[in-house]
């Protein structure tokens, strides 16, 4: 997947790690330095599944780019319609599912949901890195399952354009825009920052 520094997220700012005991952590490590890939290693070490969202160069994974990982079967990109644990089946094959994330006064946005099992690790990898643009300030925000149901979700066809112009590319959103989505909503157990990358029109209830 495509991520890494992000020009919207350059006015973001950059949390410190976060991290608390029986949370999830992540850290990460060069999958490929010339290809800008790095894997990302989550880790609970709890007894109890965890949930959580990665925010590293100031924003959350798969809020710049989640139209196209959703049109194309390549990403195995879905939405998410439970809290349910990563299966592993390895770093070069696992993908992520999206959800939706509410913050105060009814904000939202679309991010991956990682969801480990008690004791157990999980790896993933996101292109888009350098080694002078490498992963900052990442940490995990933990979250709880709000509500499930169906949401009418919209994309700016701007989040389309960018991907293109970063990878050369020409593969299209998902259709239509709108769309309604069966999915899960989830919401910080603490406070984090709002971090919205574009204006994505998303609703509670069918389009």
């Amino acid at each position: 997947m495509v991520g890494g520094p992000f020009p919207r997220a350059r006015d973001a700012a950059v949390p410190s790690p976060l991290s608390a005991a029986g949370e999830l952590r992540v850290s990460w490590s060069w999958h490929d330095l010339a290809g800008g890939l790095v894997a990302w290693s989550f880790e609970n070490p709890g007894s109890q599944p965890k949930t959580g969202l990665l925010l590293r160069n100031g924003y959350y994974f798969g809020n710049a780019f989640w139209p196209v990982y959703l049109a194309h079967p390549s990403f195995r990109t879905r939405w998410a319609t439970a809290l349910a644990p990563l299966v592993d089946q390895g770093v070069g094959a696992n993908a992520a599912p999206l959800g939706l994330v509410e913050f105060p006064a009814g904000r939202r946005i679309v991010a991956f949901l990682f969801t480990l099992a008690a004791r157990s690790t999980w790896s993933i990898l996101e292109g888009g890195f350098s080694s002078a643009q490498p992963p900052q300030g990442a940490g995990i925000v933990p979250v709880d399952l709000r509500r499930a149901g169906d949401f009418c979700i919209g994309y700016d066809p701007a989040q389309v354009t960018a991907w293109d112009q970063q990878t050369g590319t020409r593969l299209g959103g998902t259709s239509p825009n709108p769309s309604t989505v069966v999915t899960v909503e989830v919401a910080p157990t603490g406070a984090a920052p709002f971090v919205q990358l574009y204006p994505d029109p998303i609703a509670v209830g069918r389009c």
